[in-house]
Order: C-alpha cells, then sequence, then structure tokens
C-alpha cells in the first residue's frame, strides 16, 4: 500500500518534471497560444 503511494507520487513528480522541460520546446516550435493548448 506505501509503495503504490510512493510510486504515484514519483510519477507525479517525474510527469511534472517533463512537463518542465518539454514546454519551452513546444514553446520554440509551435507559438505560445498552440503551446497552451497542448498543457
Amino acid at each position: 500500500m506505501n509503495f503504490e503511494k510512493n510510486l504515484r507520487i514519483f510519477f507525479t513528480l517525474e510527469n511534472d518534471l517533463s512537463c518542465l522541460i518539454l514546454f519551452p520546446i513546444y514553446l520554440q516550435h509551435f507559438g505560445s497560444e498552440e503551446a497552451f493548448y497542448w498543457f
């Protein structure tokens, strides 16, 4: 139970980090409006 909870927290953090990393790339390749549409 605790292990599952930790896994969920880890994957949530990982997703947030990947969003932070990918967001500037989306901003560069697409307009800001399109980038915000994806997120």
